[in-house]
């Protein structure tokens, strides 16, 4: 009983391909929370991370086990240590998305993790890739650190999937004009030319320290629409996001003072904006985005919250969608996260939960996790399910094209491996009395399968292998 109990949990699980990647949220000063089934549960955080704005914090695609975090400057590990080359990145905890992480198309071991500094600042947005089969599975920086990818940049970061299913899309704006720039990950890298789309405003300027870098950048959950928010300009830009090509076209821009924080509904119908300071800075709005018209789109405006916090000048910051499809509000100085409950509902009957999470200890400050875009494939270091773990399973390599190599590093003797479809179908099922099995696909169709393998005295091992 207890091995098919494992299996339906395991079924339930893979219909959420790589969500849970961002299972797990390391912010502002010392919060941390973890989604599971649909709830948020505080997490005692024993971080010294201090992030201001929108930072990265990365779990293992399936089995949701915490991975790194970052706010720009550093990269902790699941021990919540600095890891051995995680210091001296070149991003700014002020930056708006000022860590942003992709798992590497090519190899799912791999994340690029993307820094901006601030105010439009002159370390620009650059990118090190971290490789979690490095000191011993925790992770670390290996020789690519630093490296720059757009020297003049505004705060904007964010990813889309590639129409493919497997390569992402990097898209940053560029500072001084009106240029997107779409970057495509892949499995050979990221490329050195980007899709350039001249559209929409010039980001230059703003009061102080060139505000108008400042302001998030989001996509949709149905990857066609890119929505920017410009600080000091005080607009929201709307754009049609081809994910074949990387181009952006059909700017709306909608005014909106001192615009902020945005968040597609999961429907992609409504669009949420908060406000940095100013008049509006306890306001949430909601636009009606699936309109076609500009104009109808700014109509559409219903103010929909009355947000409290701690700072008179400063309350609602970043928004961010969770794994269970609410929406979450950064609020300043805070020890609260605000929560959107119905986020595809109209109007106030969304929903706003001003005081909704409590954070115990931990402050929110403007910002909260971005969202990392993680492929179908999983961290082969990382155990998937465990019943009664004694040593890892490793897969490798984990996709593949004939033969997944299977250490089981036991000394367990008669070891049954089965091998299913997704729809439950048993393809294989052998015993075997080897530390090292070679599973042959090379007739299996490509697409994911689940793996289970069983020892004789029931320990069980769950895993997927990919076919490609």
């Amino acid at each position: 009983m207890r091995v098919a109990i494992a299996f339906l949990f395991y079924v339930f699980a893979f219909s959420g391909l790589g969500q849970n990647a961002n299972k797990n949220w390391y912010f502002g000063t010392g919060a941390a929370l973890t989604f599971s089934n649909g709830e948020v549960l505080m997490e005692q955080g024993n971080q010294s991370m201090i992030c201001l704005d929108n930072g990265a914090s990365v779990s293992d695609p399936y089995s949701g086990e915490l991975l790194f975090y970052s706010n720009g400057y550093q990269v902790w590990n699941v021990n919540h240590e600095v890891m051995p080359n995680g210091s001296g990145l070149l991003g700014h905890n002020s930056g708006g998305n000022c860590a942003h992480a992709v798992q590497n198309p090519g190899n799912s071991n791999e994340f690029y993790l993307f820094t901006s500094d601030a105010w439009a600042g002159s370390n620009g947005i650059r990118y090190s890739i971290i490789n979690m089969a490095l000191d011993e599975g925790n992770g670390d920086i290996g020789s690519v650190k630093n490296e720059m990818l757009l020297d003049q940049a505004t705060e904007k970061i964010s990813s889309v999937r590639h129409a493919n299913g497997n390569d992402v899309w990097l898209i940053v704006h560029d500072w001084g004009s009106s240029l997107f720039f779409s970057y495509l990950i892949s499995e050979n890298g990221i490329s050195e030319t980007p899709v350039v789309s001249d559209v929409g405003s010039i980001h230059y300027g703003g009061a102080g320290l060139n505000y108008n870098a400042a302001g998030q950048i989001v996509a949709n959950d149905q990857n066609n629409k890119i929505a920017c928010a410009i600080y000091q300009m005080g607009t929201v830009e709307i754009f049609d996001f081809n994910n074949v090509t990387g181009a952006l076209s059909d700017p709306k821009i909608i005014s909106d003072d001192n615009a902020w924080g945005l968040a597609f509904s999961p429907s992609g119908e409504f669009l949420f904006v908060s406000h940095w300071g100013g008049s509006k800075r306890n306001t949430i709005h909601q636009y009606k985005v699936s309109y076609d018209d500009e104009g109808a789109i700014e109509e559409s405006l219903v103010a929909i919250a009355g947000l409290t916090g701690p700072n008179a000048s400063y309350i609602g910051g970043y928004l961010q969608k969770g794994p269970n499809n609410k929406i979450y509000i950064a609020k300043f100085q805070s020890n609260f996260l605000a929560e959107i409950q119905n986020p595809n509902a109209l109007g106030l009957e969304c929903n706003i939960v001003d005081n909704a999470i409590n954070l115990g200890q931990g402050v929110s400050q403007a910002g909260l996790p971005s969202i990392t875009v993680a492929k179908a494939g999983i961290v082969s270091t990382q155990e998937v399910l465990k019943d009664e773990w004694i040593k890892p399973l490793k897969i490798y390599p984990n996709p593949a094209n004939e033969i997944f190599n299977i250490d089981l590093n036991t000394t367990h003797k008669n070891t049954l491996v089965q091998v299913f479809k997704s729809n439950g179908e048993l393809l294989l099922k052998d015993y075997f009395s080897e530390q090292k099995i070679d599973i042959d696909v090379s007739n299996y169709q490509n697409g994911c399968y689940y793996l289970q393998i069983i020892t004789c005295d029931q320990v069980v091992y769950n895993s997927i292998l990919v076919k490609q």
